[in-house]
């Protein structure tokens, strides 16, 4: 791993990602220019943003900033909701449960 990234104070740099409001880690991977200030963005919130399809440039306005992050957490919320309902209903297969899940209408 990486030596620790440390701010002009000495203290560890937090987490900064713009979809990851409280993420906090000080596991810092890379910098990015988002809505005109340079970010610290940990592993974990980069393989996030990498894979969200987040689009931004150094022109945008912080309105479309705003909108291409809301546009990705909703996806990325939608993706988390997919999961934990395939989850379910594997777990539920493999318990010889019978599903609580209503019968999908073809």
């Amino acid at each position: 791993m990486a030596d620790k990234a440390f701010s002009a104070a000495g203290l560890p740099e937090k987490c900064a990602s713009p979809l990851r409001l409280n993420c906090g880690s000080t596991d810092i991977a890379l910098y990015i220019y988002f809505g005109g200030r340079k970010l610290p963005i940990c592993w974990k919130c980069w393989r996030e943003t990498a894979s969200s399809g987040l689009q931004w440039s150094p022109d945008s306005s912080e309105r479309e900033l705003a909108a291409e992050v809301e546009r990705v957490e909703n996806a990325i919320v939608r993706r988390m909701v997919y999961a934990r309902r395939i989850a379910w209903i594997n777990a539920d297969q493999l318990s010889g449960r019978p599903s609580l899940q209503p019968p999908q209408s073809i």
